[in-house]
């Protein structure tokens, strides 16, 4: 697999979150967004960035300082974020259409 560097060095924009939950929750997508799902989209994420980045802080231990000091705000918290979530509402009920 190549190299993404930019994942631990760019910093991710959480902006348009909430707007982008507020297009997928409308037609013809439909996603069952409730609207302080909406609202507060981007704290939400801020909140699960800052575990993600402490878990992976915890997880490395004496080698933890090689990562970056503003770790949670990095393209790579985001993309683990997205693949921690990949098929965990599969199964909640009232979510499907």
């Amino acid at each position: 697999m190549p190299p993404y560097p930019w994942l631990i060095s760019d910093d991710m924009d959480l902006s348009t979150v909430s707007r982008k939950f507020s297009v997928l929750a409308s037609s013809p997508m439909y996603t069952p967004y409730t609207n302080a799902e909406i609202k507060n989209a981007e704290a939400n994420a801020r909140t699960d960035a800052l575990r993600i980045a402490t878990q992976l802080r915890t997880e490395m231990g004496t080698n933890a300082d090689k990562l970056p000091a503003q770790l949670e705000n990095k393209e790579v918290i985001a993309l683990i974020a997205y693949l921690q979530r990949l098929g965990t509402d599969l199964k909640k009920s009232g979510k499907a259409h």
